[in-house]
C-alpha cells in the first residue's frame, strides 16, 4: 500500500479513537463493592478510574495478570491517541525482533483471559497452532477504539511473514460492556513452546 494511504489510515484512526475516548463515562456505574477495590500497584500508571470502575474490570485484569501466558503492556494512562497507536506498533515490533520468526494474530476482546483460555474457543485449544503468549497492548472503557486499533494493526502488518489474520478486523463481539482489549497473540519458532499450560502463582512477577 502506498505510504500516503497508510498515513491517511493512521490519521483517521487517531481521530476516531480520540473522539471515542472523549465519550461520556456517566453511564459507567460501579457497585459499592467495586468502588472499594483498589487498582493494583502494577497498573496504577496504566489505567484510569473510568476504566477501573467498570463492574467487570477488576476480575478481567486480575485474571490477565495472574496468567503466565498473558502479558499486559499498556501505554501510560492519559496518553494521547497518537501515543497509544505508536505504543501498539512499537510493542509488536519489539516482540517480532525478540521472538521472530513467529506466527501471530491481532485481535480485540471483552476479556483477554477468556479469549485465551476458554475451553471451547480459546487460543489454547486451537488445533492448528500452539499459541504461546497473548500480549494486551490497549484497554479501554469503550469498544470502538480497541476494535479499530486491531483493524489498523492488521492493515499495517498483514504483509509481514507469519501474520495469521485473514479478515480485516474490527469484527463485532458480544457487547457485555467494557473493558475492551486489543492484543497480539503469537507462537515463536525461535523459542518453541513448552508443554506447560497452567496459571502461574500470583507471587511471581507480572508483565506490565
Amino acid at each position: 500500500m502506498p505510504s500516503s494511504d497508510a498515513d491517511d489510515s493512521e490519521t483517521w484512526l487517531l481521530e476516531l479513537i480520540n473522539y471515542n475516548r472523549q465519550a461520556s463515562s456517566s453511564s459507567l456505574v460501579s457497585s459499592p463493592e467495586q468502588s472499594k477495590a483498589q487498582v493494583p500497584q502494577e497498573l496504577k500508571k496504566h489505567i484510569d478510574e473510568t476504566l477501573w470502575n467498570i463492574e467487570r474490570a477488576p476480575q478481567c485484569f486480575s485474571n490477565l495478570l495472574a496468567d503466565w501466558q498473558l502479558e499486559c503492556q499498556l501505554p501510560k494512562k492519559g496518553s494521547s491517541t497518537g501515543t497509544v497507536v505508536r505504543h501498539a506498533i512499537e510493542t509488536f515490533e519489539k516482540i517480532l525482533r525478540k521472538h521472530g520468526p513467529m506466527v501471530f494474530k491481532f485481535g480485540w476482546t471483552h476479556d483477554a483471559h477468556c479469549r485465551f483460555r476458554n475451553p471451547k474457543f480459546g487460543y489454547v485449544v486451537d488445533p492448528h497452532q500452539r499459541w504461546q503468549t497473548m500480549v494486551v497492548v490497549f484497554a479501554s472503557h469503550e469498544s470502538i477504539g480497541p476494535a479499530f486499533l486491531e483493524a489498523f494493526l492488521i492493515e499495517k502488518f498483514q504483509g509481514t511473514p507469519g501474520c495469521r489474520n485473514v479478515r480485516s478486523g474490527g469484527d463485532t463481539i458480544i457487547d457485555r460492556g467494557g473493558p475492551f482489549f486489543t492484543y497480539v497473540v503469537y507462537q515463536s519458532f525461535k523459542f518453541p513452546p513448552s508443554g506447560a499450560r497452567s496459571v502461574r502463582s500470583r507471587a511471581e512477577p507480572y508483565h506490565v
